[in-house]
């Protein structure tokens, strides 16, 4: 069977329906079954928890809020519903529902980790109710608001929101070096994981303004932070805008032009190869435009094609050895990089499996990067920056 018949990122949601079905009589008959479950319950008054309410309670008002999601055809604006069911089944009673109709969920997350921290108005209060809620999604929302709500405190312009409006930006720029360290967050998060969120937030933020964004990033105090930064800033770029070009803009666009090609590639590398699957493309041919690039953008190009195949290569459907073994050790390098920390930090059990057949400094290298998973300021940067 061909590699690219075997992988499913083009079928991912085609059978929703019996999902969506199955979840709705999953809830009404087992009312207390839980996908996610927050660690850490934060008193309110006498003793009750913020935004948390007992599962078993909100049966009848989840399959509502089930029935209301599946109809939503674009999961970008999830915020009107969240707000509307929020005080009826709490953030766990959203976070379960979503995460059953999508395991894999992810910007879903981010209309609910915004409406978090509107009503708690505390980072530390709104990260305890996300935990990881969605792949950190959630976590990602909060700082998006974070930094909205200081827009709207530091403009008080009727014509709205501006990313060159100079008060809006200094405030940004004051919180940026500070924010991963305060305990509230250091506690929940790594700080790498942190600042990738501060990334999501600025480009939120700046109106997806990618060199302004981007120089933001740069206030962190250490490079791997300033890159991790940019990460969360082009993740949020790429899942906005998808594969929508310009008149001139080229295929892995922005990622051949901008700072941080590999905190790029990481996610656009992804996009390119769903649109290229879906119109019966193949494997080779878009690692042979990564070798048409040169420098850090070649590297950068094969950061993204491990990373687009994480999934495949921790479920077997494809191996490492095949997917990181076009170009130079350099490329390779960076390609096992891209697969393996993600799968140590999403799929831990499954990597000691997928280094195994990889062998001398390609096996080490993967071993190591399943261990310290995503995130991670030790490690080598040498084709990163």
């Amino acid at each position: 069977m061909p590699l690219e018949s075997q992988w499913k990122v083009v079928r991912r949601f085609i059978l929703w329906p019996i999902v969506i079905a199955g979840i709705a009589l999953f809830i009404y008959f087992l009312p207390v079954a839980k996908i996610f479950r927050i660690q850490s319950i934060i008193e309110e008054g006498e003793g009750k928890p913020k935004l948390q309410i007992p599962l078993e309670e909100t049966v009848g008002k989840r399959l509502e809020f089930t029935l209301e999601l599946v109809k939503i055809k674009k999961f970008t604006d999830l915020r009107p519903v969240y707000e509307k069911y929020v005080d009826a089944i709490g953030a766990n009673g959203i976070l379960d529902i979503v995460q059953k109709v999508n395991p894999k969920c992810h910007s879903e997350g981010h209309d609910l980790g915004k409406i978090i921290y509107a009503k708690l108005q505390d980072i530390g209060e709104s990260l305890q109710a996300c935990q990881d809620g969605c792949y950190s999604g959630c976590m990602h929302g909060v700082f998006m608001e974070v930094f909205k709500i200081e827009q709207h405190e530091h403009n008080h312009s009727p014509v709205g929101l501006k990313s060159h409006d100079e008060n809006i930006v200094q405030a940004i720029k004051a919180r940026i070096p500070e924010i991963c360290y305060t305990k509230s967050v250091s506690i929940l998060y790594r700080e790498g994981e942190c600042a990738h969120a501060v990334g999501h937030a600025v480009m939120f933020v700046l109106n997806y303004d990618i060199p302004r964004s981007i120089e933001h990033c740069k206030l962190f105090d250490i490079d791997p932070m300033d890159y991790y930064c940019a990460t969360g800033a082009y993740m949020e770029y790429v899942s906005t805008h998808g594969m929508t070009q310009k008149k001139g803009e080229t295929l892995f666009y922005p990622c051949d032009t901008q700072d941080f090609p590999a905190a790029c590639f990481r996610y656009k590398v992804s996009e390119v190869f769903r649109n290229h699957f879906a119109k019966g493309g193949g494997f080779e041919e878009i690692v042979q435009k990564c070798m048409e690039l040169s420098g850090q953008y070649r590297l950068g190009c094969f950061h993204g094609v491990g990373n687009a195949h994480m999934g495949n290569i921790a479920e077997g459907n494809v191996p490492i050895t095949y997917v990181c073994s076009f170009g130079t050790e350099e490329d390779q390098f960076m390609c096992i990089e891209g697969a393996v920390e993600r799968i140590g930090k999403y799929h831990p059990e499954k990597a000691l499996l997928t280094c195994q057949n990889l062998d001398g400094w390609r096996k080490e290298l993967c071993l190591a990067g399943a261990k310290r998973a995503m995130y991670s300021l030790d490690k080598s940067w040498k084709y990163y920056f």
